[in-house]
């Protein structure tokens, strides 16, 4: 089964947070990496996925955002 959740979950993902440092950098890459490949593997695809669309909260959790529904 599938839902959709509709929630505030923080600012989006800019350069900002990727100058704190490389070992940051390689977190949030790896994160959307594997962001994309569960997806991939459920047949979801996004057709948008950049900086913009991938938002962060304050716990530094990354949220994948703006899908459309076709």
């Amino acid at each position: 089964m599938m839902k959709l959740v509709l929630t505030n979950v923080g600012e989006s993902l800019t350069k900002k947070h990727y100058r704190k440092n490389k070992k940051i950098y390689k977190q949030y890459n790896h994160e959307i990496n594997l962001m994309v490949k569960v997806l991939k593997q459920s047949k979801i695809f996004h057709n948008d996925i950049r900086y913009k669309n991938v938002c962060i909260d304050d716990d530094n959790n990354l949220y994948l955002i703006d899908f459309e529904m076709w």
